[in-house]
């Protein structure tokens, strides 16, 4: 709860909500056309959540093993997982 997991759950709860709210302004023909605009951007932005930002969910990892009092640990930084290439039709051909 201390470290905001609690608010970042329940956010995500109400968010889910979002993208019919969004749908039924952008359908909604009396709606003032600057809401439906941004309800339009709103829809688009969540529908391409992942594509603006790729990587950036990923885990990063430090592994530290200690060798005793007389010597410095040893620590090695694996970063983030490294994104599989996707082959294109191109690189398959030949």
């Amino acid at each position: 709860m201390l470290n905001g997991t609690a608010a970042q759950e329940a956010a995500a709860k109400n968010f889910t909500e979002s993208p019919e709210v969004m749908g039924s302004i952008l359908r909604d023909q009396k709606a003032n056309p600057r809401h439906r605009v941004e309800a339009s951007k709103e829809l688009r932005a969540t529908a391409r959540f992942d594509d603006e930002k790729p990587g950036a969910n990923t885990e990063h990892f430090t592994i530290t093993i200690n060798l005793g009092a007389d010597q410095k640990p040893l620590v090695i930084d694996c970063g983030p997982p490294k994104q599989p290439k996707e082959n294109t039709d191109a690189e398959n051909e030949g």
